[in-house]
């Protein structure tokens, strides 16, 4: 996604014409990287010349970008973040009730073999949001999602997870009952064994 921006910023250089195509056409800029290190004069730029159409942003899960993100919360399609650090919080200062009325797209496959503490603050933020349109779920296979949020999804991807964690994740798949496609990409063997289970 900040690949895209870089490369609309060159295309805009050709000439007159192109910029004015690019500029003027919304769908060009619906892709957000929520980045601490992003400037605020490019996130700018970027709502301003995407309208209001549907956005799809990536979250990094710091503190400045979810207040950033709280503010996009009506226009955001697709989430996907690789993190979300309680630590940066005072108690309780991140955990406030949040609904995301568009979002259908949610992807927390990139938490990869999260600690503990990261699966419980992520579960703990995800439990204040409410998600009334979350049809599709891209997730880490053990990574803690309240149970309320998995009964209405049609599409689960379930990434990672070994032998030792099946029961979980059956029980996982058991509580999504208007499922209509399930993708698989799991390491069913134990530690250590490379073969995986895809499908």
């Amino acid at each position: 996604p900040s690949g895209l921006i870089y490369a609309m910023e060159t295309i805009v250089n050709v000439n007159r014409r192109f910029r004015d195509i690019v500029y003027g056409t919304p769908a060009f800029w619906d892709k957000i990287h929520l980045y601490s290190h992003l400037s605020d004069r490019r996130i700018n730029a970027v709502l301003e010349r995407s309208r209001d159409v549907p956005l799809k942003i990536w979250w990094d899960g710091d503190k400045s970008s979810l207040d950033l993100l709280r503010k996009l919360r009506t226009r955001c399609k697709f989430v996907s973040t690789n993190g979300y650090n309680k630590d940066v919080y005072p108690k309780n200062e991140g955990m406030r009730p949040e609904t995301f009325p568009n979002l259908d797209t949610l992807d927390l496959s990139k938490l990869l073999y999260p600690r503990d503490d990261d699966r419980k603050a992520m579960n703990e933020l995800l439990g204040h949001w409410h998600l009334p349109k979350l049809r599709r779920l891209s997730v880490f296979a053990f990574c803690l999602i309240p149970e309320e949020k998995l009964s209405q999804l049609t599409f689960l991807e379930l990434k990672g997870g070994y032998k030792r964690h099946i029961d979980n994740i059956v029980d996982f798949i058991g509580k999504t009952g208007a499922l209509q496609h399930l993708k698989l990409d799991l390491q069913l063997s134990a530690e250590g064994d490379n073969s995986r289970v895809q499908g």
